[in-house]
């Protein structure tokens, strides 16, 4: 699994903000939530949607499609309809940059991978290109 420069530290997001990122064909979620750089797989793992900057208020993440809230602090559901927790990326802050750990498979243009390309309609080729989205 390869580590990912996501951004530098002083442009991640601040307090109560996220902002959506792709790598390769890998959505990302980074959100700063009581102090603390959170990076999600920005998937919603009821229906796929992804998350914006809209998405959280108050600590909670709102799917935009169905509406299932996740907490910031873990990704654990706190209302329906999803029933799974969202998939948390382990996530490093060092030499001034965020830096996230995404599972290969999610890179490389597999199964899994043609699935988030699906769900994100991102077709393009890249490994592993890091794109800031909105």
């Amino acid at each position: 699994m390869p580590w990912v420069r996501l951004c530098d530290i002083p442009d991640a997001p601040e307090e109560g903000r996220l902002d959506a990122y792709r790598v390769g064909r890998t959505p990302v979620a980074l959100l700063r939530h009581d102090g603390e750089l959170r990076a999600y797989l920005n998937l919603c793992t009821h229906a796929y949607g992804t998350f914006n900057a809209e998405c959280l208020k108050d600590g909670i993440l709102t799917c935009p499609l169905h509406h299932a809230r996740f907490d910031a602090t873990d990704g654990r559901v706190l209302a329906g309809p999803a029933k799974e927790r969202l998939g948390r990326l382990s996530l490093a802050e060092r030499e001034g940059i965020v830096e996230v750990l995404v599972p290969r498979p999610l890179l490389e243009p597999g199964v899994i991978g043609k699935l988030v390309a699906r769900i994100t309609r991102n077709r393009a080729p890249g490994w592993p290109t890091v794109k800031k989205m909105g």
